[in-house]
């Protein structure tokens, strides 16, 4: 047997609740603003797909082979549950470090009274001058090493000075003389 009409509401009585179905209140104001989020779009699309489906399958069902048509009385309980679990995995890279020498000025060709100096690097191979020193005293000496312990030639003036530095000395040093030019 099929199921008894149920009445439905006329168009002057639109607002009359149907038999047998609650009445839903809703406060009045306006509507709150919808958030649509990454979350409930996902759980609208998975809830049309079994819509969709369950749809389908009710469909398929109600045409039968008799050829008659039935009214299905379906319920559908469909509970959403969505867990999302991010992992982040991350790889320390080795940081490639590139040490960029500054290029070395060239040796010089002038030098103060005072001090020690490495041939090719500090000074440049060749004759220099000395004007006479204010004490008196000027020391000199071309070394064979940087230990100052191998002293190939060496010499206490009170005038003015002249030295070869050769491109085999290592180190020149001078003590208590005037600045050093190059000559030749």
């Amino acid at each position: 047997p099929a199921p008894a009409p149920v009445p439905v509401p006329s168009s002057a009585d639109e607002t009359a609740p149907l038999p047998g179905l609650p009445i839903a209140t809703a406060p009045v104001g306006p509507a709150a603003p919808v958030k649509h989020t990454g979350r409930n779009i996902a759980l609208a699309v998975v809830g049309a797909l079994v819509f969709l489906s369950i749809g389908t399958a009710v469909g398929a069902s109600s045409k039968s082979s008799t050829g008659a048509s039935a009214t299905p009385g379906v319920t559908s309980t469909i509970t959403a549950t969505e867990s999302v679990t991010e992992t982040a995995t991350v790889t320390a890279r080795p940081t490639a470090t590139k040490t960029v020498l500054e290029p070395q000025p060239p040796p010089a060709t002038a030098m103060a009274g005072d001090g020690t100096y490495i041939v090719g690097v500090d000074v440049k191979p060749g004759i220099y001058r000395s004007a006479a020193s204010p004490s008196g005293n000027c020391y000199w000496a071309r070394l064979g090493d940087l230990t100052g312990e191998n002293i190939l030639t060496n010499d206490n003036t009170s005038g003015q000075a002249v030295v070869s530095i050769l491109r085999t000395d290592k180190a020149f040093n001078s003590s208590g003389c005037s600045d050093w030019t190059r000559v030749g």
